[in-house]
């Protein structure tokens, strides 16, 4: 324990960087911030000067006046260990994959914002050295939906609830097209991925379909309920999606968020994409979205998306064994 709290001076580095010249994550604490010191003030000096392929990838491109205005919300939670509510890869709920949800949400939607609600997390990535996010922290964590159904937090609204009625309080008051929930650990695919996922679909809000396959809480199949990780709403539905959700008279520990919606935002329509929490997941395919990796199915999108991250902080590694 007693490394976490020493301070290192950055002297020289290697093979602990990745091509274009930032430095990997790093689970001791103090060490972890000067590395997203270092990162940042690399950023930072690349804008001014010739930005890398990495940073090229990050920005959104240059705005079309017939683009639809996307306001992209989400969460974010991260500590030292998993809570006990936590399905997936412990790499989905770290700073390191905050970087790739960021690259695939500006890639897949190119966003006008990103709205992140912190639910005062211990553990955050540098979000000002990012692009067009809006980061707003909560004065405490809210907890689970499961944290109000057993007692643990006494609330109306989970943290998970907060992040969703955030972003689209901010997406009505910036008048957006559209506002898109994209959860923390979930990761998207596809080529104007808006376009697809919403199909021929004439509904203002549009969510995953009930889970099929899906793991769920230690080890358990998931049980068959709509799916937030990733919703839509359209202009002329977010008063009423937010009146829906600020109007139910349940708790999110009495109702989970998932059957709140079921109850309250009728009538809704699916995705044209899969899968969520569902499975398997077919890679190959042109569109999808996924939450709750698991380590395996994260190197696999890592590799279809030609991400290079082998930093300790992924369950899987790419160094030899005896290095």
């Amino acid at each position: 324990p007693e490394w976490h709290f020493r301070d290192p001076v950055i002297i020289h580095y290697h093979w602990l960087a990745y091509p274009d010249g930032f430095l990997q994550p790093c689970l001791l604490q103090r060490c972890g911030r000067r590395i997203d010191s270092f990162n940042a003030k690399l950023r930072a000096e690349a804008l001014t000067l010739a930005p890398s392929s990495h940073l090229r990838s990050n920005k959104p491109s240059p705005s079309n006046q017939d683009d639809p205005k996307v306001i992209v919300g989400s969460g974010w939670w991260c500590d030292e260990s998993s809570h006990e509510w936590a399905i997936g890869s412990d790499a989905t709920r770290t700073v390191a994959f905050f970087d790739v949800w960021y690259r695939q949400v500006i890639r897949t939607l190119n966003p006008h914002k990103i709205v992140v609600t912190d639910s005062a997390s211990p553990v955050k990535p540098d979000h000002r050295s990012y692009g067009p996010i809006e980061w707003i922290e909560l004065d405490r964590n809210y907890g689970h939906p499961n944290d109000i159904r057993v007692g643990h937090v006494q609330t109306k609204y989970s943290g998970f609830t907060r992040s969703v009625i955030n972003g689209a309080m901010y997406a009505l008051c910036c008048e957006a097209d559209f506002y898109v929930y994209v959860e923390q650990d979930c990761l998207i695919h596809g080529v104007e991925f808006l376009r697809q996922a919403i199909g021929d679909s004439k509904e203002s809000f549009l969510l995953g379909p009930p889970t099929e396959g899906g793991k769920g809480l230690h080890g358990s199949v998931a049980v068959p309920m709509l799916q937030q990780s990733l919703m839509i709403v359209r202009r002329d539905g977010l008063e009423r999606f937010l009146e829906g959700l600020l109007g139910a008279p349940w708790t999110d520990g009495e109702k989970s968020p998932e059957e709140i919606m079921r109850l309250r935002l009728s009538p809704y329509g699916f995705l044209n994409v899969p899968y969520g929490r569902s499975r398997p997941i077919n890679f190959t395919r042109s569109h999808f979205y996924a939450q709750h990796l698991d380590d395996e199915e994260l190197h696999e999108f890592l590799q279809l998306e030609h991400v290079q991250f082998s930093d300790a902080e992924f369950a899987f590694s790419t160094k030899p064994d005896n290095e």
